[in-house]
């Protein structure tokens, strides 16, 4: 379960983007690699080597033959073992997000209808101003 303090790491900006191949937005290299190859470790996944240390491969297309883009360059691609982990990262996560709402709703529920009705406020269009020259119906 996420707590206030994991959620406050979360949505403090921290480090700088590194230009890579990115899966979910999160970089394949530089995170998502070493993420599966500490969770192989730890018991908790059995990702193959090959995987992890192919993690980008070149994308074909339905006839079997590469793909490219308009300037010639080959279109790369997660290989499909990674992105699976990644998507059910990502499908737990949301989870995780959810429950935390849901957490924040029963613990805090004042707190989170005064969001709610600060958000309403800002939705809600002001009533246009009446004039003078205007008839009260």
């Amino acid at each position: 379960m996420l707590t206030v303090n994991d959620v406050k790491v979360m949505v403090t900006p921290r480090h700088k983007p590194v230009s890579e191949k990115r899966a979910w937005s999160i970089g394949v290299q530089s995170v998502w690699v070493p993420f599966y190859m500490a969770t192989n470790a730890a018991g908790l996944t059995e990702i193959d080597p090959e995987s992890l240390a192919h993690p980008v491969e070149i994308a074909y297309g339905k006839d079997g033959l590469p793909r490219f883009t308009e300037d010639g360059r080959p279109v790369m691609r997660v290989n499909k073992t990674l992105s699976g982990q990644v998507r059910t990262a990502r499908e737990n996560y949301e989870a995780q997000l959810r429950e935390f709402v849901h957490n924040i709703q029963g613990e805090m529920p004042d707190a989170f209808k005064a969001q709610v009705d600060r958000i309403v406020a800002v939705l809600t269009p002001a009533p246009a101003p009446v004039s003078s020259d205007t008839p009260v119906q």
